[in-house]
């Protein structure tokens, strides 16, 4: 796993809009296992699935065949590990300046 590239992040960030949970992005204290149970329950809320498979394709580079064959456990740890590395608030922070804060895709 790598950092996203700029076009790669913003487009995470594209695919994640319309789940993220209305909270204070600035606020260092939010807890990234609340955060993502939250995406996860939003993405299964809307039955847009795929998303999931997006962003884990998009965050790991490996691809959807490969991960279909994880665990639940593997692909939580992938995104996980994957919103830390790519600093996910702060994306989310720098995006909703930009583009304003949207539960719409961009």
């Amino acid at each position: 796993m790598r950092p996203l590239k700029l076009d790669e992040a913003i487009y995470l960030y594209y695919i994640l809009s319309p789940y993220l949970p209305d909270m204070d992005y600035n606020n260092s204290d939010i807890d990234l296992v609340d955060f993502t149970k939250l995406i996860i329950e939003n993405i299964i809320e809307s039955g847009n699935h795929k998303d999931y498979l997006l962003i884990l394709e998009l965050i790991s580079q490996q691809s959807q065949e490969d991960l279909k064959l994880l665990e639940g456990y593997e692909t939580l740890n992938i995104l996980m590990e994957g919103f830390l590395l790519n600093n996910i608030f702060d994306l989310i922070t720098f995006c909703e300046f930009i583009h304003g804060s949207t539960k719409q895709r961009i």
